[in-house]
Protein backbone atom coordinates (compact mmCIF):
# COMPACT_ATOMS: atom_id res chain seq x y z
CA UNK A 1 0.00 0.00 0.00
CA UNK A 2 1.66 3.71 -0.75
CA UNK A 3 2.26 5.90 1.86
CA UNK A 4 -0.40 9.13 1.53
CA UNK A 5 1.37 12.27 1.78
CA UNK A 6 0.21 14.97 4.53
CA UNK A 7 -2.40 17.43 4.05
CA UNK A 8 -2.89 20.43 6.11
CA UNK A 9 -5.56 23.12 5.90
CA UNK A 10 -4.22 26.58 6.56
CA UNK A 11 -6.10 30.28 6.87
CA UNK A 12 -5.56 33.28 6.68
CA UNK A 13 -6.76 35.40 9.80
CA UNK A 14 -7.13 37.86 7.24
CA UNK A 15 -8.96 36.40 4.59
CA UNK A 16 -11.72 34.53 4.20
CA UNK A 17 -10.01 31.45 2.43
CA UNK A 18 -8.40 28.84 2.95
CA UNK A 19 -5.58 26.40 1.36
CA UNK A 20 -4.92 22.98 0.80
CA UNK A 21 -0.79 21.69 1.14
CA UNK A 22 -0.02 18.60 0.35
CA UNK A 23 3.80 17.58 1.57
CA UNK A 24 6.00 17.41 -1.11
CA UNK A 25 3.59 18.54 -3.59
CA UNK A 26 3.97 22.18 -5.04
CA UNK A 27 0.74 24.83 -4.48
CA UNK A 28 -0.85 25.19 -7.95
CA UNK A 29 -0.06 28.71 -10.06
CA UNK A 30 -2.94 31.08 -9.06
CA UNK A 31 -2.45 29.66 -5.19
CA UNK A 32 -1.78 32.61 -2.88
CA UNK A 33 -1.01 30.63 0.44
CA UNK A 34 2.75 31.79 -0.13
CA UNK A 35 1.27 35.35 0.35
CA UNK A 36 0.05 34.81 4.20
CA UNK A 37 2.31 36.18 6.64
CA UNK A 38 3.27 33.26 9.73
CA UNK A 39 1.22 35.08 12.05
CA UNK A 40 -1.64 35.17 10.00
CA UNK A 41 -1.76 31.45 9.32
CA UNK A 42 -4.52 29.29 11.13
CA UNK A 43 -4.12 25.46 10.59
CA UNK A 44 -7.14 22.95 10.41
CA UNK A 45 -7.17 19.13 10.52
CA UNK A 46 -9.78 18.84 7.67
CA UNK A 47 -11.53 21.17 5.00
CA UNK A 48 -14.48 20.43 6.69
CA UNK A 49 -13.29 22.03 9.98
CA UNK A 50 -12.20 24.89 8.47
CA UNK A 51 -15.73 25.53 6.17
CA UNK A 52 -17.57 25.14 9.21
CA UNK A 53 -18.92 28.08 11.42
CA UNK A 54 -18.48 28.11 14.87
CA UNK A 55 -19.35 30.42 17.54
CA UNK A 56 -16.48 33.14 17.80
CA UNK A 57 -15.31 32.15 14.29
CA UNK A 58 -16.00 32.34 11.03
CA UNK A 59 -15.98 29.73 7.90
CA UNK A 60 -13.72 30.02 5.29
CA UNK A 61 -14.12 29.80 1.54
CA UNK A 62 -11.93 26.98 -0.50
CA UNK A 63 -9.14 28.82 -2.62
CA UNK A 64 -10.42 27.65 -6.23
CA UNK A 65 -6.35 26.91 -7.45
CA UNK A 66 -5.66 24.08 -4.74
CA UNK A 67 -8.95 22.79 -3.44
CA UNK A 68 -10.53 22.25 -6.74
CA UNK A 69 -13.30 19.28 -4.89
CA UNK A 70 -14.60 21.99 -2.72
CA UNK A 71 -16.82 25.01 -4.68
CA UNK A 72 -14.94 28.09 -4.10
CA UNK A 73 -17.65 31.47 -3.34
CA UNK A 74 -15.16 33.39 -5.52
Amino acid sequence: MAKRNKVTWIANKNHDEFHRVEEGVPQPEGCQLGEILPDNRIEFRSAREAMSKRPGRKAYDPCAYCTKKFRSRH
